[in-house]
């Protein structure tokens, strides 16, 4: 199963730090946590563009909470391949679970829960290379321009990179 994820964080530096992760299977199966405790090194676009769409409420846990909620999500399908559209989630997501300072995609480890671990393979998304560009950014902007949508919330974000792949293979 694939599941385009994108994530929010402090700055674009290696000191980057998680702030929310939003998550959206294929089959329409949505994930989204928020860290409780935000990180103080937030840049100046993060506070105008990202902090003001959080939600702040149940979804607001500890970074090891978010893994291990995370990786049980994750955990409900065989095999599962985690698509970001961007260097920088692969960056996040090793640094925030797996202590890696790697832009690379590959293999994410997970902690679960129960102290096992779950493997997730991490790809960027190239979509809009080996499928049409076109459908790919014409679905991408029908998304972003829906009523509701918040640009740079994760969540939001990782539908329409969802709805972006889907439009682009289809074509």
């Amino acid at each position: 199963m694939r599941v385009f994820a994108d994530l929010e964080f402090s700055l674009l530096t290696n000191d980057a730090e998680l702030i929310s992760i939003g998550a959206i299977s294929e089959d329409g199966a949505c994930f989204y946590m928020e860290v409780a405790t935000l990180p103080t090194n937030c840049s100046a676009f993060v506070h105008a563009e990202v902090l003001p769409h959080l939600s702040r409420k149940d979804c607001a846990i500890t970074v090891q909470e978010i893994e291990f909620e995370f990786a049980a999500w994750l955990s409900q399908w065989v095999e599962t391949k985690i698509v970001v559209d961007s260097e920088w989630d692969c960056f996040v997501l090793r640094k925030t679970f797996s202590l890696e300072n790697s832009f690379q995609p590959g293999v994410l480890r997970l902690k679960l829960r129960s102290g096992g671990w779950l493997d997730a393979e991490m790809t960027l998304d190239d979509a809009f290379e080996v499928f049409c560009f076109e459908a790919y950014l014409t679905a991408k902007r029908s998304i972003e321009s829906a009523q509701g949508f918040r640009k740079h919330h994760a969540l939001d974000d990782a539908k329409a990179l969802r709805a972006a792949v889907l439009a682009a293979e289809a074509a």
